[in-house]
């Protein structure tokens, strides 16, 4: 469970992603800066802010549902691995870059 403040950039991203790439199904709160990185239900669940009610359905969930718990999870490292890698970071931030050379 990753809580979040409503931002514009992404916060909590890298503490998000490393639980992603270790398989761990995340909830995390829904805000503008992190909204690409995770596909609710999929890779995890994301959580309005303050809303206990979705908090505890998404604990629940991967409480009582050992199966959900595994896929979302392997679910989650796949996306990581082939979206979301240091590789293919470096290689957009060169793009960028050499577009403005």
């Amino acid at each position: 469970m990753i809580p979040l403040f409503e931002n514009n950039y992404g916060a909590g991203l890298n503490a998000s992603l490393e639980a992603m790439a270790m398989a761990k199904p995340l909830i995390i709160t829904k805000t503008e800066g992190v909204s690409d990185y995770l596909a609710h239900g999929e890779t995890g669940f994301y959580v309005s802010s303050g809303n206990v009610a979705e908090l505890k359905d998404g604990l629940c969930t991967l409480w009582e549902n050992p199966g959900t718990r595994k896929r979302i999870g392997s679910n989650a490292r796949q996306a990581v691995q082939q979206y979301m890698n240091i590789d293919l970071y470096v290689e957009n931030l060169v793009g960028i870059i050499r577009e403005y050379r």
